[in-house]
């Protein structure tokens, strides 16, 4: 049961690795990714370090590549990028504190969009802090600025993007939650209906 679940979540780590490049390269919404997915099935299911080194690793290679196609936004050392990645270690706790003894449905949607929040504010958070202090700066320094930034991101702020990155974060991370658990669920289906799921988990 180990070896599958450590199998499957480096094949999903893999593909996790492909499609999140492919917003930025085919121009659709970069929040609709699976990496937080990713995390969250790592941190309920996956019983080893590689839990936060998979999410952690997927992000550092896919950002060098987009860096070097696109520039400074995506490199490793940029200033959002510690928020970023600490927002996935965020998602792997939430999984392993309040999914890894549940296969529910209604739990593992509601623990989504609860790290698609998180998600949200920490990076949001992040974007107050380095455009209000910039050159020409987006938001201004103060409460207000960082109402303005989070307003930024929700659906139907603007008219032209009216799903939002906090929409498209909610959506993503749900589908591929979905996915992740759903596939996992078919693969480890062979394990004996009467054994606990905490005690499958952790063999």
């Amino acid at each position: 049961m180990k070896n599958l679940t450590t199998k499957l979540a480096i094949g999903f780590a893999a593909i996790s690795t492909f499609l999140r490049l492919l917003p930025t390269l085919l121009v659709w919404p970069f929040n609709l990714a699976p990496v937080g997915g990713l995390a969250l099935f790592n941190g309920a299911r996956l019983r080893s370090w590689m839990a936060y080194v998979l999410p952690l690793a997927l992000m550092v290679v896919t950002d060098c590549i987009l860096w070097a196609l696109f520039g400074r936004e995506y490199s490793p050392l940029h200033f959002s990028r510690p928020f970023v990645y600490g927002s996935f270690l965020v998602y792997v706790v939430l999984g392993r504190v309040l999914l890894s003894t549940t296969s529910s449905p209604l739990s593992i949607g509601g623990v989504a969009v609860l790290g698609s929040l998180q998600f949200y504010l920490l990076t949001n958070f992040a974007a107050w802090l380095e455009l209000s202090r910039a050159a020409l700066p987006t938001y201004t320094p103060d409460l207000p600025g960082l109402l303005h930034s989070l307003a930024a991101g929700l659906p139907f702020y603007d008219r032209s993007f009216p799903v939002g990155f906090l929409g498209f974060t909610i959506l993503g991370d749900l589908a591929f939650t979905a996915a992740f658990f759903a596939v996992h669920a078919v693969a480890t289906s062979t394990q004996p209906a009467s054994q606990p799921l905490a005690e499958q988990l952790t063999r």
